[in-house]
């Protein structure tokens, strides 16, 4: 019986480590270098440098629904070295000093249910809206928003033209 158990034993610790051993590499990396038509170039982008001196005004989540919320769009100057946080300082710095635009939020529980109310009391308060897209929906039938789908420009290299082919 002590034969029947170790030699079951040592047959399951092989069955367990086979997968490890040969997932080990010996051979060359054979992975392949991903690049990108995107320039890093500050110029890459379409949009000539021009003060157009105006705010934007964005109807977001707040942070109690999402978890970064307004702080997709604005820096919360409490938050020190956070990465997130200082990527948005950094682009939002840029396209002040560069377009003149500055960003504001307001920061709602929803702002599908929102705009609505704003929209049919005819206010033009916000130029961007975002919310969950099942929230929107409604709204997008009702031609509550502009489509931008002949100013987004979705063939350029800059945009995930995989993710584009699968909406």
């Amino acid at each position: 019986m002590f034969n029947r158990k170790f030699l079951l034993c040592v047959l399951a610790l092989l069955l367990i480590t086979a997968p490890l051993l040969t997932a080990c590499k010996t051979g060359d990396d054979t992975s392949k270098d991903v690049k990108s038509n995107v320039s890093g170039e500050p110029n890459s982008f379409p949009l000539e440098v021009e003060n157009f001196d105006t705010t934007i005004k964005i109807l977001c989540v707040e942070k109690a629904r999402h978890k970064y919320g307004e702080l997709q769009f604005v820096p919360n100057d409490e938050l020190d070295g956070d990465a997130i946080n200082e990527a948005v300082k950094v682009r939002n710095a840029y396209i002040k000093e560069n377009f003149g635009i500055t960003i504001e939020v307001k920061p709602t529980r929803y702002p599908g249910d929102d705009i609505k109310t704003t929209v049919e009391a005819g206010l033009d308060e916000y130029q961007i809206v975002a919310d969950a897209v099942y929230k929107m929906l409604p709204n997008a039938t009702a031609n509550y928003y502009v489509s931008l789908q002949d100013d987004l420009l979705l063939d350029r290299d800059w945009w995930d033209q995989n993710a584009i082919e699968n909406l």
